[in-house]
């Protein structure tokens, strides 16, 4: 035994008598900083661009961009790929915004296992999260959980609620109420193994350089700390039915500006449709990216694909997706061909 192996020992057994903190040797699945398994996004671009398949579980997630950029309807998507593999979700409310119809066009079923909050404050939000993250303890199932927040900045503080309209308010108070806030939930954020969603607003840079960034996300630094995804969205333009004259949808493109333990070798999905009738088009998603990650065969202005021996055109695909068991089925398969190709690799054990 070396003199290491003995000293792992004397600490371990000093560690023991210290509920704040642990030791482990490296490998441990009850690390606080595995990841065992992740949850899909519901845009497979998005997975491929990550290498992952899906959002990191026991991680923070923000979603942030201007108005009209599809930061809700992902939260949506995130909500219903959990409860598609037996998890729960909570959305919490700040804004008041939610919108059953919507949740349902993107594929939530509002009476399974999906609780929503009603905070007022952003104080009262991280109250309903320490909540959540309590009865997540004491009544864990081991199946994922998705906590969506919507926004983290849609409130005023508490500190601020007390003050008249017009008064003089403290410099930061929303950046300050979110740090002290998230450093208390991030440990039982990974220890439970919740995926939290943090939706949030995009402020405009005032800069003299056209070329340097021209927006950021609100709330300080805190959560562009705490987060191990960062997700930049924007509006590209409408998507419209020119024969019947209406709007159908939109175009959005999507950057990860910070993925910890990933290369990002693709950042942005760019103009990728987000449709009034099913939110974010996962059909078409899982094309372009089967098509990035050599799943499928296409080469540029041709109009024939191969998928395996197959050959079709894109008119094609909605019923080759159709006879191949419908888009969930394609996607799992999809996933499944990646992680078996190498481009893409599991976060962990995996949803056992």
């Amino acid at each position: 035994m070396s003199n290491f192996d003995d000293m792992f020992k004397e600490v371990t057994k000093n560690t023991k008598k210290d509920k704040n903190t642990a030791v482990f040797k490296p490998g441990d699945i009850n690390i606080k900083s595995h990841i065992p398994w992740g949850i899909r996004t519901g845009l497979p671009e998005l997975d491929f661009n990550m290498g992952k398949p899906g959002w990191p579980a026991g991680r923070c997630v923000e979603l942030y961009g201007f108005e009209h950029s599809g930061k809700t309807t992902l939260g949506y998507h995130a909500i219903a790929e959990a409860q598609r593999v037996g998890g729960s979700a909570w959305f919490l409310d700040t804004e008041k915004s939610w919108d059953e119809l919507r949740a349902m066009d993107c594929g939530v079923e509002p009476e399974l296992r999906l609780g929503i909050g009603d905070p007022d404050s952003v104080d009262a939000t991280f109250r309903q999260i320490q909540y959540i993250l309590a009865g997540r303890e004491k009544f864990n199932d081991g199946k994922p959980l998705v906590i969506v927040v919507d926004s983290v900045t849609g409130a005023a503080t508490e500190g601020m609620k007390q003050k008249e309209i017009g008064e003089v308010e403290k410099i930061a108070q929303d950046a300050k109420a979110i740090r002290g806030a998230i450093r208390r939930i991030q440990p039982d954020i990974a220890g439970l193994n919740v995926n939290l969603f943090m939706i949030n607003h995009a402020t405009a840079n005032i800069t003299a350089n056209k070329y340097a960034k021209q927006s950021d996300s609100s709330g300080g630094h805190a959560i562009k700390l705490a987060s191990t995804v960062r997700c930049s969205m924007k509006h590209y333009g409408w998507i419209n039915d020119k024969e019947a004259g209406i709007r159908i949808g939109q175009e959005i493109s999507l950057k990860i500006e910070k993925l910890k333990g990933s290369q990002l070798d693709y950042p942005e999905v760019f103009k990728t449709p987000l449709l009034n009738t099913v939110g974010f088009d996962t059909q078409e998603s899982l094309l372009r990216a089967g098509i990035k990650s050599n799943w499928i065969e296409h080469k540029a202005g041709s109009k024939v694909y191969k998928l395996y021996d197959e050959e079709f055109e894109k008119i094609a695909w909605p019923d080759l997706v159709f006879g191949r068991g419908g888009v969930d089925a394609m996607y799992t398969e999809w996933i499944e061909w990646c992680l078996e190709d190498g481009c893409m690799t599991k976060w962990g054990r995996g949803l056992e």
